[in-house]
């Protein structure tokens, strides 16, 4: 967003010096985009609300709890309802943040957000995580005599193999992939950090099997990403849009009756790994996760081996009643 966009002229050189500092500091451009546009929106609740306040200095811890109070009641436009919990702590985190920036360069003396607290987060279970058997019929839905066929079975393998997301996926270079020894690097993903996931063995052979029979039929032009890994029909680069499609309409070929998201096969994966006895930290390890309490939500999705031990430990599990009633 450029500065002639900012409705909030007394904010402008504030947000201008935090955000060439995100820049400094590595931050990715998509997260300083999203702060600028929280900032604005932050800015367009101030003029509305508190036209008389002219400098920065003039906004008071009590005028960030209207609008975090304006933010728990604003609709969205989109899905309709309010505003979910994420965005809203979203939207309040980049004000948190610009204030904190301005009380450690001296441009306000007190930061109105000391005292703030963001809205406590949900505990939704991941979704669209999916059975074995959906996951065979899924991977089988691919017409294995097409170059694309090859291709997308070779996505979804890998996919389900390394728990990769979208982006990362489909960023992927060929020198990023070492077949051999069942590598792959995921260069600058998420939080712009890099790590090496082991890819299992059958996605190693379905991706050498694109390489060698698909691949090549798809490279057509000078303009393509020589060193791309996986490439659109036309021999382009993978739209993250054409992907989710892709997922969705293989679930749907499939039969699988819950909505199918790209991410849900990540889910999946995590999942298929934690019942396989893996550790929590490797899980987190593989996925990138910067915090263990995002990979420990998985731990509520298998709930087979605690329905066993309930019934091998819970006295009315034990010994059954004779009473018909159960009393």
């Amino acid at each position: 967003m450029e500065k002639k966009n900012l409705s909030f002229a007394f904010l402008t050189a504030a947000v201008e010096r935090f955000t060439d500092e995100m820049g400094a500091r590595n931050w990715s451009g998509k997260t300083i985009k999203t702060y600028r546009e929280g900032l604005a929106h932050f800015a367009a609740f101030l003029v509305a609300t508190y036209p008389d306040v002219h400098a920065i200095t003039g906004i008071t811890a009590e005028m960030v709890s209207a609008y975090q109070l304006w933010l728990s009641k604003r609709e969205n436009k989109v899905r309709g309802g309010t505003l979910s919990i994420p965005a809203q702590r979203s939207l309040l985190n980049a004000v948190r943040s610009l204030f904190v920036f301005c009380a450690e360069e001296r441009i306000v003396l007190l930061d109105p957000t000391r005292n703030l607290e963001l809205p406590r987060p949900g505990h939704r279970l991941p979704q669209g995580v999916l059975s074995p058997k959906e996951v065979r019929a899924l991977l089988r839905q691919p017409d294995m005599y097409s170059y694309t066929g090859l291709r997308d079975r070779a996505i979804l393998e890998v996919l389900y193999s390394t728990g990769l997301r979208n982006q990362e996926l489909r960023r992927l270079r060929i020198c990023d992939v070492d077949l051999d020894r069942g590598y792959l690097t995921v260069v600058a993903g998420k939080f712009k950090k890099d790590r090496v996931v082991p890819v299992g063995k059958v996605a190693v052979h379905f991706t050498r099997e694109y390489l060698t029979k698909a691949r090549p039929h798809l490279i057509r032009t000078s303009d393509t990403p020589q060193s791309l890994l996986f490439v659109s029909q036309r021999g382009g680069r993978l739209g993250a849009e054409a992907l989710q499609r892709m997922v969705k309409s293989y679930a749907e070929r499939a039969g699988i009756k819950k909505r199918v998201f790209l991410h849900g096969i990540r889910h999946t994966c995590a999942t298929a790994m934690l019942k396989g006895r893996a550790d929590i930290r490797y899980i987190q390890q593989m996925l990138g996760h910067a915090s263990l309490s995002s990979t420990q939500i998985y731990t509520h999705v298998e709930i087979g081996d605690l329905k066993r031990v309930h019934q091998r430990a819970h006295p009315r599990e034990r010994n059954i009643p004779a009473d018909p009633e159960w009393d």
